[in-house]
C-alpha cells in the first residue's frame, strides 16, 4: 500500500523541466519507481496555449498509484 505525491513541470514542448516529490511513500525503491515512471512519461503531449505558462511553472500533481 505505498502512496506517493509528485509535481511535474512541463514545458510548452511537452517536456518534464522539472520534478518535485510532493509526499514520498517512505519507501526508496517505491518512490524511484515513480521518478522513472515520470521519466518515461516524457514528452507528455504538448499542452494546450492556456496551460502552458501554469504547467511550466506551477506543474500537474500526479499521485502514485492514481
Amino acid at each position: 500500500g505505498y502512496k506517493a505525491q509528485m509535481r511535474v513541470m512541463i514545458d510548452e514542448r511537452g517536456y518534464v523541466i522539472k520534478k518535485v516529490m510532493l509526499r514520498s511513500s517512505g519507501n526508496e525503491v517505491f518512490d524511484g519507481k515513480v521518478h522513472e515512471a515520470i521519466d518515461s512519461s516524457s514528452p507528455f503531449p504538448p499542452p494546450p496555449d492556456r496551460l502552458r505558462g501554469f504547467l511550466s511553472t506551477n506543474g500537474a500533481v500526479f499521485n502514485f498509484p492514481e
